[in-house]
């Protein structure tokens, strides 16, 4: 099994004329979990973005491999979970038609036993199975967001990506969700998660990158989480003291330098 599923080859992002992310090159192991980190607008959602294809590189490649190495154009099973979400709460669609949606690509031109079983277990996963027939206008906003996780997770995805998947929850709804995540990963799912919840990445992700957009630019470092979540390195990433607890205190006492072997620094000016 070829251990490399994306990798980034000198990639330049963004928007109109405007460049985000500059000379990305990294790749993502099969069976990673990665954490990305740093304040909002700096970056993170352009990179998932460009991972499943709806922004396309200013330059360079981003290239997809199948399990025996082989290039593809694409990943054919991927989960998404967009960090901004809108549902029209009076269209008639139950939760069972929203989760249903994650299946479409792989679908047949009927509902078939297997994808009625794959909801009905993905919305067990997210402990909502009880809402599987009611309407959506009957949920709220962290129920809403428990569902947006269960369509994202329903094709039984080799790369889930989610991108702040615990707003609107309370903490319980979010420790259950970011549970469900790491169970996820155990069985060898690949993810990468963008998320504030520093506590999350400390204790699962294997790798970290640091969005850190400073005096118009913004760089991109990549290590393990307990040399990047020192209190130096976050105090300068968010421009304010900041002191987060990982392990014991001598693994935070200086931040990163370099990132993995298998990526590099990157920048970009705003």
């Amino acid at each position: 099994m070829s251990d490399n599923i994306i990798q980034f080859s000198q990639v330049n992002l963004g928007y109109g004329s405007k460049t985000i992310l500059k000379d990305l090159n990294f790749t993502v192991s099969r069976g990673q979990y990665i954490g990305l980190v740093g304040a909002n607008g700096a970056g993170k959602s352009t990179l998932l973005k460009a991972i499943i294809g709806a922004i396309a590189p200013f330059k360079g490649k981003i290239s997809y491999f199948d399990s025996e190495g082989r290039e593809i154009k694409r990943i054919g099973k991927l989960g998404y979970m967009p960090q901004h979400q809108s549902l029209d709460k009076s269209f008639p669609l139950s939760v069972f038609d929203v989760v249903l949606m994650g299946r479409y690509t792989m679908m047949g031109w009927r509902t078939q036993k297997k994808d009625k079983k794959a909801v009905l277990e993905a919305l067990e996963q997210v402990k909502m199975a009880d809402y599987a027939y009611r309407h959506i206008s009957e949920l709220s906003g962290g129920q809403l967001q428990r569902i947006l996780m269960a369509r994202a997770i329903v094709s039984e995805p080799e790369l889930l990506l989610l991108d702040e998947p615990t707003n609107g929850m309370d903490l319980g709804a979010s420790q259950d969700t970011l549970d469900i995540v790491h169970e996820l990963h155990k069985k060898g799912l690949t993810v990468i998660i963008v998320t504030h919840m520093l506590d999350i990445v400390a204790r699962h992700a294997q790798t970290v990158g640091l969005f850190h957009h400073h005096e118009g630019s913004t760089s991109l470092k990549w290590g393990k989480p307990e040399l990047l979540l020192s209190d130096a390195y976050l105090t300068e990433l968010y421009g304010r003291p900041l002191s987060f607890q990982y392990g014991p205190k001598d693994k935070q006492s200086a931040p990163a330098s370099e990132p993995p072997a298998d990526a590099t620094s990157s920048s970009a000016g705003a």
